[in-house]
């Protein structure tokens, strides 16, 4: 769907959990590194849960994205 929804228009389109389809994506960095709360939002993957510290989490984060292998399906809200 968020596919669709962005071919449509001319202007970019901003999703939350809507996967890679979209131009970009707006995550809130504590999902992202699961520091607040018991619970990691589904679109989200905990990269500070597979990192030593909040930089190596935050440098994986950004070579996952750049690499197109975050946000995977299993991050995509369908």
């Amino acid at each position: 769907m968020a596919h669709q929804i962005t071919e449509v228009p001319s202007i970019p389109v901003i999703g939350v959990g809507a996967g890679n389809a979209t131009d970009d994506q707006i995550l809130v960095m504590h999902d992202v590194l699961g520091i607040i709360g018991d619970q990691t939002p589904r679109f989200a993957k905990n990269f500070l849960a597979y990192s030593s510290d909040i930089r190596t989490a935050v440098r994986q984060y950004i070579q996952e994205v750049e690499q197109g292998l975050y946000p995977a399906e299993e991050y995509s809200l369908n």
